[in-house]
């Protein structure tokens, strides 16, 4: 670990560590309203399934997880502590939730959003199983990114927007990976995600500017790698397909690529040379030929293949098959 870096606190709950009528009132007043500061209530009569992820980089939270049916509310009481961040919410998977808040109700549908203040009285109601995420934003932060955030506030987003989408994806990638141990990594990951939630919510000029190059394009930059890892193995696999699904140009994509150093020719021949030592090395493909694996991989002239092969682990991909050495 590079020095002076210090792990992210992260904290992983779960209902099935409550267990029983007993173990709610326990989830309730210890989970709810000591650390999220919510208070929490099943609408069925059994202890609902909750499933959580809280990472608080400095300057930033992030709640991630699962909920069953249920109801959760910023009181008053609550609200003593004096927190007065915003949160923009989003329904990842499952049926529509219901938000309550400045005297009326609006309806949020999977994959929309919603920016709801700390320093308001709220209630969420989940009527049916939901995977969420949050981001809690300090108001100082995202007010100095958009033009009113009071409008900002109980307003649906759509998911299909761009900003939100690639928030989305950001925060789950940024949740899942684990990478956040370094101060310069956090201190990008809080500018990132405040710069794509001032976009979905309605940026200034200047701001949407900044965040162009910067929050917009690492949040592209991490779609595209992401696009690569699972297309990569269509031998018609190109610029184009990521393009197509950032909604940018295949120049825009090879741009992005060049800042990591490697090109989008280089980066999927090195998946597929991976992908094809990995099944030689494997006793469940021994079954295939070559040319098969070969073909699995996305190559579809095998000369070519045996000569990258053969360049990247100096040795042809038969003769790999047949010895035991350690890869390179």
């Amino acid at each position: 670990m590079a020095s002076g870096a210090t792990a992210v606190p992260t904290l992983r709950l779960s209902s099935a560590d409550f267990p029983g009528r007993d173990g709610l009132a326990m989830w309730r007043e210890l989970v709810g309203r000591k650390m999220l500061r919510l208070d929490m209530e099943p609408l069925k009569d059994v202890p609902p399934r909750f499933e959580l992820k809280l990472l608080k980089p400095p300057g930033l939270g992030i709640m991630a997880g699962d909920i069953g049916p249920a109801r959760f509310t910023r009181t008053r009481a609550l609200m003593a502590d004096g927190n007065d961040d915003l949160v923009l919410a989003v329904n990842c998977r499952g049926g529509s939730g219901l938000v309550h808040g400045r005297g009326r109700e609006v309806e949020v549908g999977q994959g929309h959003a919603i920016l709801r203040s700390w320093a308001e009285v709220t209630t969420f109601i989940n009527p049916s199983p939901m995977q969420f995420y949050g981001v809690m934003i300090p108001r100082a932060a995202l007010a100095s990114l958009i033009s009113n955030v009071e409008d900002a506030c109980m307003r649906v987003l759509p998911g299909d927007g761009e900003a939100v989408r690639l928030l989305t994806s950001y925060v789950n990638a940024v949740v899942a990976d684990h990478a956040l141990a370094s101060t310069e990594l956090r201190r990008l990951v809080v500018s990132h995600v405040c710069d794509l939630a001032a976009l979905a919510l309605g940026a200034t000029r200047d701001a949407a500017a900044a965040a162009e190059g910067r929050g917009l394009r690492a949040a592209r930059l991490r779609e595209a790698l992401a696009t690569i890892e699972s297309g990569f193995a269509d031998p018609a696999f190109s610029p184009d397909d990521i393009a197509r699904r950032l909604g940018v140009s295949a120049r825009y994509v090879q741009s992005l690529l060049h800042e990591t150093g490697s090109s989008f020719t280089q980066r999927v021949l090195e998946l597929r040379l991976q992908r094809a030592r990995a099944m030689l090395a494997d006793p469940r493909y021994d079954r295939l030929k070559v040319s098969e694996i070969a073909s699995a991989c996305g190559f579809n002239e095998i000369p070519y293949f045996n000569r990258c092969f053969r360049r990247r682990f100096d040795a042809s991909p038969t003769e790999f098959r047949s010895s035991d050495g350690a890869p390179k």
